[in-house]
């Protein structure tokens, strides 16, 4: 198995134009992304961040209905420090909807998600203290 093989899933939020919090890159769904090895990954320094728990997306992000939170993938070595984690290379892989944002945001402890053909799995994480209405968009 080579250091590419290594996958591992996560989540990362977008703004509504779909660019990050730092940067004017704007992200597509379904595609990757893929920094040059010149330095080592370094959180808040150089790769690309993502946050293994869904929740803690929201240390970083407004937990605001026209922002994207994405699940991605990030492929062979990454760095986590906390709660966020860096990679050289990621690739988005889906946006959920606000209601599964909701469920795992609010799932307990060590909250994870994994989507494969319309079946939603929960793990446990950090809960979310925000209740979100996923019927009419409203963060209570």
């Amino acid at each position: 198995m080579t250091e590419e093989d290594q996958i591992t899933r996560g989540y990362k939020v977008f703004n509504p134009n779909w660019t990050s919090k730092h940067g004017d890159t704007v992200y597509e769904l379904g595609q990757t992304y893929e920094l040059p090895k010149v330095c080592k990954i370094v959180p808040c320094g150089y790769g690309y961040h993502f946050c293994i728990n869904a929740a803690d997306c929201f240390n970083y992000y407004a937990f605001n209905v026209l922002n994207h939170v994405c699940v991605v993938e990030a492929y062979g070595e990454f760095v986590t420090e906390n709660d966020k984690s860096c990679a050289y290379k990621i690739k988005i892989v889906e946006e959920l909807t606000w209601g599964e944002v909701h469920k795992v945001a609010n799932s307990g402890t060590g909250a994870s998600i994994r989507k494969k053909d319309n079946v939603l799995t929960l793990g446990f994480g950090t809960p979310y203290i925000a209740t979100f209405c996923p019927f009419c968009g409203v963060i209570q």
